[in-house]
């Protein structure tokens, strides 16, 4: 072996100890830069919650995440409704190795139940087994991030939403009252007096 061969080699291994070394998602530190950029946000109208910390479902990593080396996980959900759609923007975490410290925002509109469960029926008769993963046909908008990349990520997201619910207006016609005519009441004669 050359001396080229074995320094790209040495190279090779150093990445894969390096790519290896990295840990999973530190969850709780994304969930809190996602609530700091959600806190310039007011919580939605007759919502429940209290806070935004009550509308994120968190995923934690545990150590069968740990042992894998393929796969992509969802870590943090938020759903949002709005009078037309509901959206659900995911953080994922990809378990390849080489994929650790880079991670997935989507927003998903719209999985509705009933195509859930078709869907599931058709997995489970085909494939064995349900794949959980969310459908393209769902996705409006979906990027890789750093950890400190995440608020410009997060203002994708809200543009991919709202471009979604913008919608041409209608022309709008001055609002009149139509003129109301009086009607004539019929003559009303008196009667004659017998003399």
């Amino acid at each position: 072996m050359n001396s080229l061969e074995q320094v790209k080699n040495a190279i090779m291994a150093q990445m894969k100890e390096e790519q290896a070394a990295q840990p999973l998602m530190d969850v709780e530190a994304v969930k809190t830069d996602l609530l700091d950029w959600l806190a310039e946000l007011r919580l939605p109208s007759g919502c429940k919650a209290v806070s935004w910390a009550e509308l994120i479902h968190v995923f934690p990593t545990g150590p069968e995440d740990a042992e894998q080396t393929s796969g992509v996980r969802v870590r943090l959900a938020l759903r949002l409704n709005t009078r037309e759609n509901k959206y659900l923007i995911s953080v994922m975490e990809c378990l390849d190795r080489d994929s650790r410290g880079v991670y997935l925002i989507s927003v998903h509109v719209n999985w509705k139940v009933p195509e859930r469960q078709v869907q599931k029926l058709i997995d489970e008769n085909y494939r064995g087994h349900f794949d959980d993963v969310l459908r393209t046909r769902h996705t409006l908008w979906a990027q890789t991030f750093r950890p400190q990349e995440l608020g410009e990520a997060m203002g994708s997201c809200v543009k991919a939403i709202l471009s979604n619910e913008l919608v041409a207006a209608k022309p709008q016609e001055p609002e009149l009252e139509p003129l109301k005519h009086p009607q004539g009441l019929p003559p009303r004669f008196p009667k004659a007096e017998e003399s």
